[in-house]
């Protein structure tokens, strides 16, 4: 029988905190005379199996271990996608449940659990399993989802859009959220987040060789512990200036997924013509499509569907936001369907006096609670964006049956 860790491999160093959440009291009374004898992690042990842990880390920072307890869930594969989605990327999860099904495992190992124990357990056991995970740098790295909103034609509101994103993810889902603004100097999602820009961003962009944590924490603006800021700002009102390596976009998109559950770009429409902002469209987990209703918005929405087809199975919205009164649209939204061969799935109508509510209250429209077509419009989306994938669903219902 092995023998209970006293310490951890001495490269990764002390773990800083983990909490374990289970289902019965039985359950926790084991598991709090386990964490008494391991001295190589602070292990609190508190009630509640699955969605007590989500809502734990909805209201708190992330631990560096979580261990979940699924003994009374029945759809696994969800509820762990759904912590996922509250639960920082660098958060290591260990799954605890009553079945050995080797299936399971895999595929919450595929998921991006770290490991999977059954009931019963004993001392030995979890002190060997949490060592393992803790000193482990192996393994599928848990990465944040990527956002990619792409505007189709200068002024289509595709930075409002961005903004209420950002904001609900942030303060709604109440997950870590990167809003990041490649319009290098004249976007202006900051002034709509109410939050100062520096200059870093494109120092960021110029060398892909010299990209590191250090360079990115110089770049990033914390609005607070939920929402951070990317992008720059400066004197000049030129990109003349600025040199871009095509690698370094994705680069800083992967360094910001190891850190935010989302990354949420706002990208003008030069981005679909240049290689990194091509890479970094493909790479997303959701690309929104922002326009409006003129020939010039249509020209490029159909341009970017095209490149949209390089990526089978993309997830890919498109969303007609009308920037003003719509009897002087210059094209109907039956004609733009037709153009396209495919349904517009979200319509933002003109809406002045959320507008104006909005700019007073220095915070996006989606913040304002009042009840119209627009923040119905703008929810649809914002349940389209964080929509849990179809497969999920039917992994889950075949194990629910095989149990």
């Amino acid at each position: 029988m092995s023998t209970i860790p006293s310490t951890i491999p001495e490269s990764t160093g002390k773990l800083a905190s983990a909490r374990a959440f289970l289902c019965s009291s039985q359950h926790l009374t084991d598991w709090q005379q386990i964490a008494s004898h391991l001295s190589f992690v602070d292990l609190q042990c508190m009630s509640g199996g699955m969605m007590a842990a989500a809502e734990w880390c909805r209201q708190n920072t992330s631990p560096d271990l979580l261990i979940v307890d699924v003994s009374d869930c029945d759809d696994i594969l969800s509820k762990i996608d759904t912590l996922a989605d509250v639960c920082e990327p660098h958060t290591k999860v260990v799954v605890v449940g009553r079945d050995a099904d080797i299936n399971l495992f895999r595929r919450l190992i595929g998921m991006g659990v770290s490991d999977y124990l059954h009931f019963p357990l004993d001392q030995n056991t979890v002190a060997d399993a949490l060592a393992n995970v803790i000193g482990s740098t192996q393994g599928r790295e848990r990465l944040g989802k990527t956002l990619a909103v792409v505007g189709c034609g200068g002024g289509v509101g595709t930075t409002s859009v961005v903004a209420n994103l950002c904001w609900h993810l942030a303060y709604a889902e109440q997950v870590k959220t990167a809003a990041c603004d490649y319009d290098i100097y004249t976007g202006d999602l900051d002034l709509l987040l109410g939050s100062d820009a520096n200059s870093q961003f494109r120092l960021l962009l110029g060398d892909a060789g010299r990209l590191d944590d250090l360079l990115l924490d110089r770049a990033l603006v914390d609005i607070d512990d939920r929402l951070a800021l990317l992008k720059a700002v400066g004197p000049n009102n030129t990109e003349q200036d600025i040199t871009i390596d095509p690698a370094a976009l994705p680069m800083v998109n992967h360094l910001l997924q190891k850190r935010h559950n989302y990354v949420v770009w706002d990208l003008p429409p030069r981005a679909v013509f240049n290689a990194g902002g091509q890479q970094l469209i493909l790479g997303a987990d959701t690309l929104v499509l922002v326009i409006s209703n003129t020939l010039t918005s249509v020209r490029q929405l159909h341009y970017c569907l095209q490149l949209a087809q390089q990526r089978p199975g993309m997830r890919v919205f498109t969303v007609l936001n009308h920037v003003q009164n719509e009897k002087f649209a210059h094209l109907k939204q039956a004609q733009i369907e037709q153009a396209i061969n495919r349904p517009i799935d979200i319509v933002l109508r003109h809406e002045p006096q959320r507008m104006i509510r909005a700019h007073e209250s220095g915070k996006p429209m989606v913040a304002d609670s009042v009840p119209d077509d627009w923040q119905e419009a703008m929810q649809r989306l914002l349940g389209k964006t964080v929509e849990k994938p179809s497969w999920l669903r039917q992994m889950s219902e075949r194990l629910s049956t095989r149990r």
